[in-house]
């Protein structure tokens, strides 16, 4: 787990997929040992009962290593979905930092642009609206709103965001 740990960090915001196969690789480690035996069956079944009925996947591969097990691993899957999680980490950095961007303040209650009126994955960006920090980065999280992770991306800066990232 420390050589996927360490490859992660050192991938960068390309290795956010690895970051997804790490999480799916605590989620193996912790099933018990009486249904080990298949854990590919048991990670699937753990995935389609979580599921609201999109599809679901998984690729959990070891570092220069074989496929540990894999579920639609030919389907193509968002990658913005494995980096939110580090989006939000610098969002918050950035308000205990007390950063400034352009010329205010980044707290919670930051006014920030998005874009309100795409309903599907990719935002077409052409109805612009406001919000707080905070709505926004629950938007991004709870509900998975990509056009809210966009909106982040566009207001922190995709350098920025990738200068947050832990370093080996």
């Amino acid at each position: 787990m420390n050589t996927l740990r360490t490859t992660i960090r050192r991938q960068g915001l390309a290795g956010g997929l690895l970051l997804a196969a790490v999480l799916l690789l605590a989620l193996v480690a912790s099933i018990p040992a009486a249904i080990a035996a298949d854990p590919e069956d048991r990670v699937r079944q753990i995935l389609e009962d979580a599921s609201t009925g999109g599809t679901v996947g998984l690729y959990l591969k070891e570092v220069n290593g074989p496929v540990i097990a894999a579920h639609n691993e030919s389907f193509v899957f968002e990658p913005a979905s494995t980096i939110k999680a580090l989006i939000h980490f610098h969002a918050m950095r950035q308000v205990q930092d007390g950063a400034m961007i352009d010329g205010d303040v980044v707290t919670l209650d930051r006014l920030i642009p998005w874009f309100m009126d795409q309903t599907g994955s990719c935002p077409d960006l052409t109805t612009q609206g406001f919000d707080t920090l905070q709505n926004g980065l629950t938007a991004m999280m709870v509900p998975s709103d990509n056009r809210w992770t966009q909106a982040m991306r566009d207001f922190f800066g995709d350098a920025n965001i990738n200068a947050t990232m832990p370093r080996a």
